[in-house]
């Protein structure tokens, strides 16, 4: 069953034209990887669907229901969780209190407070440390909490990588892991090919605000053409 259906998006900031014409689907329970080089459209596309960067065409469907011009407030109450890049934590708050004011609506099989720390158990030992004071990796893992404290059914994470170690990003990818086996769709714009592969169902790749390619992920990595045309590979 699809969560989310993207139809023919076309998105512009100001006069830039940036997705033109942008379709793709994600179904129940799978990690639909969004690949290409820089300034292609990825980011635009993950604020299309969150409302952030409305489209001015197209239609974004989220559980049969269409969110394409909706408030971005609206959109994450229907369930769209974001991890933004850059992570963009409050740098005052304290863990606690990031944790206080991003829970919402847990049920008994949701995402409460408790499940989040037991796959954050870093983010425990710094309960009372302002976010501003944490280690990238530590504020990508806050970042990722607060968006799955919100129980969404749609969790698009972009560039969760940049910046991180490779050690860092080895257990980044474990977590996204383990977030997957609870049932929750995602999609996943990373540079990091091999690490976005790795982790997803499907991939979608992007060359000049559109999509040229799309296949398995496994199918991807092997394909050298299309790493070498679009990936940069």
């Amino acid at each position: 069953m699809s969560v989310l259906q993207v139809q023919d998006l076309h998105t512009y900031y100001g006069n830039s034209y940036v997705l033109q014409g942008v379709s793709l689907e994600v179904e129940q329970g799978t990690v639909i990887a969004i690949l290409g080089r820089n300034g292609v459209g990825k980011t635009t596309l993950i604020r299309s669907i969150s409302g952030h960067t409305p489209c001015r065409q197209g239609h974004i469907f989220f559980q049969g229901k269409e969110i394409s011009h909706m408030p971005s407030y609206f959109i994450a109450r229907q369930g769209i969780g974001l991890v933004p890049q850059g992570r963009r934590v409050f740098p005052s708050l304290t863990v606690k209190e990031t944790f206080q004011i991003s829970a919402r609506g847990a049920t008994e099989h949701g995402w409460t407070e408790e499940k989040v720390l037991k796959v954050f158990p870093r983010l425990g030992e710094r309960w009372n440390q302002r976010a501003g004071k944490l280690s990238g990796g530590e504020q990508q893992m806050l970042a990722i909490a607060r968006a799955l404290l919100g129980n969404p059914r749609l969790l698009l994470l972009d560039e969760p990588t940049e910046g991180l170690a490779p050690l860092l990003a080895r257990d980044l990818g474990s977590i996204i892991q383990q977030i997957k086996a609870e049932g929750l769709s995602i999609v996943l714009v990373e540079q990091n090919l091999t690490f976005a592969l790795a982790l997803a169902d499907y991939a979608y790749v992007m060359s000049k605000g559109r999509i040229v390619h799309q296949a398995p992920a496994a199918n991807i990595l092997l394909d050298a053409e299309v790493k070498a045309r679009y990936l940069g590979v």
